[in-house]
């Protein structure tokens, strides 16, 4: 269920992307709704492999291992270029109104929210899981051979 709902909420994302026009002024919006669906399109991937490898779960985790690795590549740039867009623009909104340096720092928490959050839950999930499978490794290395 969870893999379906990614599914379809990548599906709007990608119906709204196409109802809006590209600019000058939402560019930056479009790569924050590129970082969130490609997170959308991982999710879905991931949940799914492990309903449909239920009895595969190491091949299921490996798999989405390896898209995540993926992932981070062209979420990382997308990050990048976000965090730098915005500090100019916080940087030059000083002698703006204050309504324009809010929208700076509210977009800004959005990409934090949306983009760098899910991003670190990510990383955490492969490392735990890599780390996990060495100690499971490791025991099992050193754990006695039991003959029949």
């Amino acid at each position: 269920m969870t893999g379906l709902f990614f599914i379809v909420l990548a599906g709007l994302l990608v119906v709204l992307a196409a109802q809006i026009q590209i600019h000058d002024g939402n560019y930056a919006a479009f790569y924050l709704g590129l970082g969130v669906w490609l997170e959308c399109v991982y999710l879905a991937v991931h949940f799914g492999l492990e309903a449909i490898l239920i009895t595969r779960a190491r091949l299921a985790e490996r798999i989405s291992q390896v898209l995540a690795v993926l992932l981070m590549v062209p979420l990382g740039l997308i990050i990048l270029i976000l965090a730098v867009l915005f500090e100019q623009s916080i940087r030059t909104s000083v002698n703006y109104e204050p309504e324009v340096r809010i929208t700076a720092w509210v977009f800004a928490s959005l990409v934090v929210l949306l983009l760098v959050v899910p991003a670190v839950l990510i990383c955490r999930n492969v490392v735990s899981s890599f780390l996990q499978r060495r100690a499971e490794q490791a025991l099992g290395a050193d754990s006695p051979v039991r003959s029949p």
